[in-house]
């Protein structure tokens, strides 16, 4: 994008670093630095979406007496400050603002492997299978006629300027940003699919069909339907029910090639837990199957093709370094894995890289090893001379402790309690014993990465379900491969939406005792 130009850019223009380039943006009277680069189309992570509240907005800054809000007192250091460090959302642009350098997470390890498809080859030309995810957005290109993955490419969901949770922009939707949301879910779309095809030296004209799966709120958001239903009780969708459409409707990609957006079951079970449901063979089973799909909510569904029950549980950002002090997503350099030897740790980053942060495995991980060296209580209380400062699990590229605060851990206490209670009130809803439960399918991309021992050391898996637990990766992206090539699909998904239902589990009697019993270790 190019200088905006409207009448009411008043401020002298800031320099804007990221990366390796350059580029000037132009700041209007009364906006804040994240609005600005919102505007010039420059993706800033923003957890809580522009509220002060998270401290992942962060950009560096140059000049002369830039102030410093009480929100940038809140998440950085007085050395930190004094070397430019602010918060995006609660900076104004101001006359010493000289320079500001941008940091993103555009190096996500998006999860693209998934569970094999077994599908018949499906006619000839080449098919894409799409899952939008809240935090990120994957692409598969399949050949048709042997039923081969020829290649896969991932995205950012660049929504995430805007939050890191579905919540945050149902309410940004509702708040006259729709219109933004939309666009962007829809020039992520475009960049993917057209990558895609460049990476796999083909023309878009030469694709036959897309699917896609995606929540409620994702497919509502690329629609341009009205969001503010799904928000407020009775959460009524605009439509979850299968719908075709011409690629250039959604993207502006000059070809009428069929994109199929798969069906959901409600507001909050979405055509990517169906599509899961039904590349794990949930319509083909008299098994009683337990898919649970862990991002940055958590979604499960238990049964089998006669019957389903599903709920999503308010899991929050917690899972994807959300809400986590040093806490990011699945990028090279995140610590994914936390091993103690006493107090000593040992941790391993996504693609070996120097560490930079955590993930939400690196931190399920570090919680249960604290519990086992016993630095750490039942309760979730850190030993005494921890609890001020943390437990330290080594130093980032720049020398800064990576710890794990006592804060942290409530946090991981509030979403695995959250996960666990749903799972539990499932099985008692279904009148059957854990016993009973012949797989157990863990998805999505933190659910790929997840050590089930350790899951069920904290308390988030039943110790019941140990050797029956087999994690799936990319369920939605397989669901929408699969379903690309086969003639029966839209029959299949049709049949599991009309034996599921939903259960809302806040308001279940056993909620409140649960959720409680399941916040101790």
């Amino acid at each position: 994008m190019g200088t905006d130009k409207s009448s009411d850019a008043s401020l002298a223009r800031i320099r804007l670093r990221q990366g390796n380039g350059i580029r000037y943006i132009l700041p209007r009277d009364n906006e804040t630095v994240m609005d600005a680069l919102i505007r010039y189309g420059v993706y800033i992570n923003a957890v809580c979406g522009g509220k002060g509240r998270c401290g992942k907005c962060k950009v560096k800054t140059s000049g002369t007496d830039i102030p410093v809000s009480a929100a940038d007192r809140a998440f950085f250091s007085a050395g930190e400050l004094d070397d430019g460090w602010r918060l995006s959302c609660a900076l104004h642009a101001c006359d010493g603002l000289e320079e500001i350098s941008v940091e993103n997470d555009d190096g996500f390890e998006i999860i693209t492997e998934h569970a094999d498809i077994t599908a018949a080859n499906g006619g000839s030309g080449y098919a894409i299978g799409i899952d939008i995810g809240t935090t990120t957005i994957a692409f598969c290109l399949l050949d048709r006629s042997s039923g081969r993955v020829c290649g896969t490419t991932s995205e950012v969901n660049r929504q995430r300027i805007f939050g890191a949770d579905v919540i945050s922009r149902i309410q940004a939707a509702s708040e006259g940003k729709g219109g933004k949301l939309g666009e962007s879910i829809k020039n992520d779309l475009k960049n993917g699919i057209l990558r895609l095809c460049r990476e796999c030296k083909i023309t878009a004209d030469k694709i036959s069909s897309i699917a896609v799966a995606a929540n409620t709120a994702m497919t509502h958001l690329l629609m341009g339907y009205d969001c503010s239903s799904l928000g407020r009780y009775p959460f009524k969708p605009v439509n979850i029910d299968m719908i075709r459409v011409g690629l250039n409707e959604i993207t502006g990609i000059p070809t009428k090639t069929e994109t199929v957006i798969l069906p959901g079951i409600s507001a909050y079970i979405g055509a990517d837990i169906v599509s899961g449901m039904y590349a794990c063979d949930f319509d083909k089973t008299d098994d009683i199957c337990l898919l649970v799909d862990l991002g940055t909510n958590g979604e499960m569904a238990l049964g089998n093709r006669h019957g389903i029950i599903a709920a999503s549980s308010a899991a929050g950002p917690a899972f994807e370094g959300g809400s986590i002090s040093c806490g990011m997503g699945s990028v090279e350099g995140a610590i994914c894995s936390v091993s103690l030897d006493g107090e000593e740790a040992t941790v391993r980053t996504i693609k070996d890289k120097q560490p930079i942060g955590i993930c939400g495995t690196g931190v399920i991980e570090a919680v249960a090893e604290l519990l086992r060296e016993g630095m750490l209580d039942k309760t979730g209380l850190l030993r005494d001379d921890l609890f001020e400062c943390g437990f330290l699990l080594c130093a980032d590229r720049d020398g800064s402790e990576i710890t794990l605060t006592q804060k942290d851990i409530r946090e991981i206490q509030l979403a695995k309690a959250a996960v666990r209670t749903g799972i539990e009130i499932l099985i008692r809803e279904y009148g059957i014993t854990k016993e009973q439960v012949s797989k157990i399918y863990i998805a999505g991309g933190f659910g790929y990465r997840l050590d089930a021992s350790k899951a069920i050391a904290i308390g988030m898996i039943p110790p019941e379900f140990d050797g029956r637990i087999e994690a799936v990766g990319n369920t939605s992206l397989a669901g929408a491969l699969k379903f690309l090539n086969d003639p029966n699909g839209s029959e299949m998904l049709t049949n599991i939406v009309s034996v599921a239902k939903e259960i809302s589990l806040p308001q279940n009697a056993d909620f409140n005792e649960l959720y409680m019993k399941f916040m101790s270790f």
